[in-house]
């Protein structure tokens, strides 16, 4: 009689470990799941988004995106945005109507702070958001063809 509730507790705590692994791995799926929609609605170029970007750098590029996003509404005036839209953006966006393209956007967003220069045809499209602590918050598609390097800049 000893020896069968032995094994009915073995038997139960071997449920209890599956179960347990089960959980974990439901979890870790869920996880990478959001992982991967986060590196989706990302401003980052599609080549770079699907091979080359782990957990830390979708967080890092998360991150930077939002606080670039806060400083650019800060500078800028209501009716200037300079933040290419997501999808999901665009579709819950009820208060801006009009979309220009994005060379439209990053040249309004530049000649309201220096009207006489036009910045884009001096930097040849390259563009480099940083924050107020030198921190490289964003690098155009373009950094890849005049300084060979991908955007997906590492710190």
């Amino acid at each position: 009689m000893y020896i069968y509730k032995e094994s009915i507790k073995f038997l139960s705590m071997d449920r209890k470990k599956e179960h347990s692994r089960h959980l974990a791995q439901r979890r870790r799926n869920l996880e990478n799941l959001e992982y991967e929609n986060l590196s989706r609605v990302l401003p980052v170029h599609q080549a770079i988004s699907g091979s080359l970007l782990n957990k830390t750098k979708i967080l890092r590029l998360a991150a930077n995106y939002l606080k670039l996003k806060t400083l650019l509404h800060s500078s800028l005036p209501e009716n200037v945005t300079c933040m290419p839209k997501s999808r999901e953006e665009k579709q819950y966006d009820t208060k801006r109507n009009s979309l220009l393209s994005c060379a439209k956007l990053h040249e309004s967003a530049f000649h309201v702070f220096e009207p006489t220069v036009k910045i884009l045809d001096v930097i040849d499209g390259f563009l480099f958001c940083l924050d107020e602590a030198a921190t490289l918050l964003y690098a155009s598609e373009t950094i890849s063809i005049g300084f060979g390097l991908s955007q997906n800049i590492e710190k």
